[in-house]
C-alpha cells in the first residue's frame, strides 16, 4: 500500500482511503487497522457514525480529514446536500501536496 499511496503522490494526486469501513476490500477489513505511518490525505466514510468508530479505533490519526459519500446507487440516496467538503480543507489538501504555501489556516 506504501507503493500505491508513492505512485499516486507521484503524479500528483491525493491518496483518499475509499470505502473505509463498507467493502470486504477495503483497508480496515483487510488490515484490520489504518497503518500508523501511512502516507494518505483523506478517509472517506459514509456517516458521522463510521468517523467516530475511526478515531476511537485509531488512536494514532492526528486530525484526518474525513469526506463523507453517499456511494448513492439511487437519486432518493444521495446524502451530498448535507455532506460535502469545505473550500478551505479542499484548499489545504491540494496546497500541502503541491508543496504550495498555505494562506490561510484551517480549523
Amino acid at each position: 500500500i506504501d507503493e500505491i499511496s508513492a505512485v499516486i503522490h507521484s503524479a500528483h494526486g491525493l491518496c483518499v482511503i475509499a470505502h473505509a469501513l463498507d467493502r470486504a476490500s477495503s483497508m480496515i477489513t483487510q488490515l484490520g487497522f489504518i497503518p500508523f505511518e501511512f502516507d494518505y490525505d483523506a478517509i472517506e466514510v459514509h456517516s458521522n457514525e463510521q468517523i467516530e468508530m475511526i478515531l476511537s479505533s485509531h488512536p494514532w490519526l492526528k486530525n484526518p480529514v474525513f469526506f463523507i459519500s453517499s456511494d448513492a446507487h439511487q437519486l432518493i440516496d444521495i446524502s451530498e446536500p448535507e455532506h460535502f467538503i469545505d473550500e478551505k480543507v479542499w484548499d489545504e489538501l491540494w496546497r500541502k501536496r503541491l508543496c504550495i504555501p498555505s494562506t490561510k489556516s484551517v480549523v
